[in-house]
């Protein structure tokens, strides 16, 4: 009788602890007094679900609160732990270092990531102005005919009789035209017509042969753009920074050209590539222009990369595209001076033509954390390749004597 007396004063007394516990609206006594009920029951853990508490103030009443997660210690035992890199704050924390802070951290929303608003208008301005060209420049139904006539010359014997004779399927549109001739796809843009794909097997064998350093660039850097966008992690193998470098990831020099950081960007170098090799391609041939693109592209990576090292910028991946147009551009500049780019009907200064394409690179490059330094060095360095065809000009340049001549030269390029 007395033991059971006594067991129905201790239940009686741990329901009243309890009760106080629920009722006393401050956490510190609340702590205290639930600390006392596990002393009491021999450490025994109470983080039951607490039901709403009609009596507490109005800012506990928005429900009940989830426990913290159980970590092996009683409250009395983690209050006072001070964490790791804490600076005297007193945290609570179990063995896996959780404390409120932590919690807090998970349940407030990540600020999104800090874009300017010219970031959003920048790569449709540059659609803008490569949709302008396409409209100004689509090559005429005559145009069509030159073309076909310059490609059956060339490559007759492979083509069956049939196929020659065969009347040419046209669509017109603002942009440009697609044709169907020859069992390949002819599109009409920027006052060329081009076949960019064949329709049988068997048109592989002349439709190959007739594609031209643009195109090959071309479809180059498009499936560069296709794995940087389709295979995780690409970065590390395609696109250049002074941590590939230093870890000896040095093709990544040579593959930064071929692998354009948007679409935008691909469409950008795309454009320029029909434009300007064609001409560049009758000086130097269809192999050394890809050869001169792709060192002006290595070149334009390093000095990037070399650039990154002061500014604690070493794991950004960068596309070196931009820096190897630069180079193809003043190239041409330098072995064609005073001709012209021809975009059509109309004829564009080669220096007016650079002009251009370092503005559409501020505007297509959406590269992470872009910097003048980086951008201003890739270009130097793409620029670099016309020292391989005229080493006179780098020697006039380190000594000082040309660099009035280069001033009145790029005056007059514009």
């Amino acid at each position: 009788t007395t033991s059971g007396s006594s067991s129905a004063m201790v239940t009686l007394w741990l329901m009243v602890l309890s009760l106080l516990t629920l009722a006393v609206p401050a956490s510190s006594e609340r702590r205290t007094l639930r600390s006392v009920v596990r002393r009491v029951r021999g450490g025994s853990d109470l983080d039951y679900p607490i039901p709403p508490n009609p009596f507490a103030p109005a800012h506990d009443k928005d429900g009940p609160k989830p426990p913290p997660p159980k970590l092996g210690y009683a409250a009395s035992e983690m209050d006072g732990l001070t964490l790791p890199g804490g600076e005297g704050e007193s945290r609570s924390a179990g063995p896996t270092g959780y404390h409120a802070a932590a919690d807090a951290a998970e349940t407030t929303p990540a600020r999104p990531a800090r874009h300017s608003k010219q970031s959003r208008w920048r790569p449709l301005l540059c659609l803008g102005l490569i949709a302008a060209g396409c409209a100004l420049s689509r090559p005429a139904d005559t145009g069509l005919l030159t073309a076909l006539d310059a490609h059956h010359e060339r490559y007759g014997a492979l083509i069956p009789a049939l196929l020659r004779d065969a009347e040419a399927l046209v669509r017109e549109s603002p942009l440009g035209s697609v044709a169907l001739h020859s069992d390949l796809i002819w599109v009409g843009v920027l006052g060329a017509w081009l076949p960019v794909a064949p329709l049988s097997a068997a048109a592989l064998r002349h439709w190959l042969p007739s594609l031209g350093a643009a195109q090959l660039l071309a479809y180059a850097t498009l499936a560069g753009y296709l794995l940087r966008r389709t295979i995780p992690g690409s970065e590390a193998f395609l696109a250049a920074s002074f941590r590939n470098s230093r870890r000896g990831r040095l093709w990544t020099l040579f593959t930064a050209a071929f692998s354009p950081a948007g679409l935008v960007h691909w469409l950008h170098a795309a454009a320029l590539l029909l434009v300007v090799a064609p001409s560049l391609e009758t000086q130097l041939g269809t192999w050394r222009t890809i050869a001169a693109f792709a060192t002006a592209g290595a070149s334009a990576a390093l000095a990037a990369s070399v650039a990154q090292a002061p500014f604690a910028r070493s794991s950004s991946g960068r596309a070196s595209t931009s820096g190897a147009l630069m180079g193809l551009i003043a190239l041409r500049a330098s072995l064609l001076p005073t001709t012209p780019v021809r975009v059509g009907d109309y004829d564009v200064a080669i220096g007016r033509f650079l002009l251009l394409h370092l503005a559409m690179e501020l505007l297509s490059n959406p590269s992470p954390r872009p910097r003048g330094a980086e951008r201003f060095a890739g270009m130097l360095g793409g620029a670099a390749v016309v020292g391989m065809h005229n080493p006179q000009l780098w020697r006039e340049l380190l000594t000082g004597a040309g660099w009035g001549r280069l001033a009145d030269y790029m005056r007059g390029l514009v």
